[in-house]
């Protein structure tokens, strides 16, 4: 799931809330495992990142120690 799934969700769920099709609580739920959500997606992007930071790195490291 990425941050796009996540605001598609909203939008959903609010839209269902105005529309009454939802109960106030049944929106606070949703919107709390939204948050779950959003923060599980933001880790991975993260680590993604790390990843290839740590790639990158780890190239450089090569390469001077095949010059050095």
């Amino acid at each position: 799931m990425n941050l796009d799934d996540i605001q598609q969700m909203y939008e959903s769920y609010t839209l269902m809330y105005n529309r009454g099709e939802i109960s106030a609580a049944e929106y606070k739920d949703l919107l709390e495992g939204i948050e779950i959500s959003k923060v599980i997606a933001e880790d991975a992007i993260e680590l993604e990142y790390k990843e290839q930071l740590n790639t990158i790195i780890r190239t450089a490291i090569g390469v001077v120690a095949a010059v050095a």
